[in-house]
């Protein structure tokens, strides 16, 4: 019987769950997300040598151990998982906060798996399981990299396209195994005595991963990039222009250093700082004032910012559900009459509230980073929670109260509350604040002066967003996971720039710059979470 050929929806790609490559214990594996392509090559190089007397080489041999090169392609999602495991950047899953490319990983090296399914019928993903125990992977092929070094980190991104990352390796081996059982040897090698004795295992144990993961669309709303006081010989970016594609790329020059006694290189020095380059391409929509001389007399860096937004810009993890929320007061708690009740949007998704004291109020706030009800705010950015209210009865003519509380979280500043006059038709309230300090906070809305436990009101729709005013709503249904990708460069410096005027056609304007790249400096990343 013939072999079946290896195809993509056959195979998944893994990376070993921790900071180092070569362990004497067992590791576990986390899957790596969005994959789009996932390549390798094998260069052997040979020591050439003649001597006197012979046209010929009389030594052409290979003494130290073949490189190998690793290159995997993927679809960015707003944990930056990837990003963890490619040592591009460091930490668990604190994404949240500014984390700096590079900081703390460059020594760092990982195994990466391609694990291929023998069943052409059969997706490979629905082989494993996340966060649970270890599978049977008997009949499954492996090819194995041990000591991937990150070697270059690059986005590529364009209207009515998906952004994709693209990111290089140099790993000391290379390992192929078809598999028996839950585990298999580790390919890493002891780079510093040169062996791989009493390697541990790699369990087919997959602690993280998203099989669906979220997928940042290129026409969404949060979607953006913005320049920093950027002209260019009379042509002012920010504002002016529309962008239609950017590459954004990080190298890694490194250093492999051998010695007597071992055919690997014991360490491979990151030489900094790293090399950055940006490119834009864009339409000019109009022009500013200035000379190219002044570029030459004011030369100066930039920084930009480049935001890849998901479809939900709702961070509330439950603007329907209200039975999550916090229903509370001293006395007595708001309560929930009944849900399943007309909303303005047509449906019946809207929730009734009775207020059965004086200070009955609706909560949602968590200062647990890993709950879902927990919002996270950065410092001078504005935010707007609004919600869809109305009367009844009673509750006609009264306030209805919106308040984004500072008070009960991390994060600091000025609370922000809005009254606003109820009737009985569902109108649309708002609210915005911007916080001085980073951190948690909580939302609520109540009836201000409720005068007897029949005050009852109309919700549907509450909504949280980092934004000056609110947006469509969109609802949210429990979903924690991140809402963008941000890439902050910075200490930028143009390298070129060129612009055309075709027949029929629309100024376009490009331009290239390059920025540095090291622990400190140049490139930061975050997500930011519902």
């Amino acid at each position: 019987m013939s072999r079946a050929i290896i195809q993509s929806q056959k195979a998944i790609v893994a990376a070993s769950n921790d900071t180092g490559s070569f362990k004497t214990t067992n590791i576990d594996l986390n899957l790596i997300n969005n994959v789009q392509n996932a390549s390798f090559s094998i260069a052997f190089p040979h020591e050439k040598s003649k001597q006197l007397g012979r046209q010929d080489f009389s030594i052409d041999n290979t003494f130290i151990q073949p490189d190998v090169e690793l290159t995997l392609s993927y679809i960015p999602e707003p944990k930056l998982q990837n990003e963890i495991n490619s040592n591009f950047i460091s930490g668990g899953n604190s994404y949240t906060t500014s984390v700096q490319a590079l900081a703390g990983s460059l020594p760092k090296n990982t195994n990466f798996l391609i694990i291929n399914s023998p069943d052409d019928g059969k997706d490979a993903l629905d082989s494993v399981t996340v966060g649970g125990s270890a599978v049977d992977l008997t009949g499954f092929e492996a090819a194995a990299f041990g000591n991937c070094f990150l070697t270059s980190y690059g986005l590529t991104y364009g209207v009515n396209s998906l952004p994709i990352v693209t990111t290089s390796y140099v790993a000391s081996n290379a390992k192929f195994e078809k598999l028996t059982g839950t585990s298999m040897e580790s390919p890493a090698i002891n780079l510093l005595q040169g062996n791989n004795n009493n390697v541990g295992l790699l369990n087919f144990t997959f602690d993280n991963g998203i099989k669906d993961p979220k997928v940042l669309t290129p026409n969404d709303p949060n979607s953006s990039i913005s320049f920093e006081n950027l002209q260019v010989g009379g042509q002012a970016i920010s504002g002016s222009h529309l962008v239609q594609s950017l590459d954004m790329s990080v190298a890694l020059q490194r250093v492999s250093n051998y010695g007597f006694g071992s055919d690997f290189s014991y360490d491979r020095k990151a030489e900094m700082p790293a090399d950055g380059s940006f490119s834009i391409s864009s339409l000019v929509s109009g022009y500013g004032n200035g000379n190219i001389t002044g570029i030459l007399d004011t030369e100066q860096t930039y920084g930009f910012d480049l935001v890849l937004g998901s479809e939900n810009p709702n961070m509330l993890a439950f603007s329907e559900r209200f039975s999550q929320w916090s229903l509370q007061d001293s006395d007595g708690p708001m309560s929930i009459v009944s849900e399943n009740n007309a909303d303005p949007n047509g449906g019946n998704n809207a929730t009734l509230f009775r207020a059965n004291t004086t200070d009955a109020y609706a909560l949602l706030f968590s200062s647990n980073s890993s709950d879902v009800k927990y919002i996270f705010v950065e410092a001078g950015k504005p935010y707007t929670l609004s919600a869809f209210a109305k009367g009844k009865g009673s509750t006609i003519g009264k306030s209805f109260r919106l308040q984004i509380w500072f008070g009960v979280g991390t994060a600091t500043g000025p609370s922000s509350v809005g009254l606003f006059t109820l009737t009985d038709e569902f109108q649309r309230f708002e609210i915005t604040a911007t916080p001085t300090g980073s951190g948690s906070i909580a939302v609520r809305f109540d009836i201000t002066d409720p005068s007897d436990p029949a005050d009852e009101v109309f919700v549907f729709g509450v909504q949280f967003e980092q934004n000056n005013k609110a947006t469509q709503y969109l609802k949210n249904d429990g979903n924690k996971d991140p809402k963008s990708i941000k890439y902050s460069i910075s200490n930028a410096r143009l390298q070129s720039y060129s612009s055309s005027l075709p027949v029929n056609g629309r100024m376009s304007f490009d331009a290239s710059f390059t920025f540095p790249v090291n622990e400190t400096v140049g490139l930061a990343l975050s997500g930011t979470i519902y």
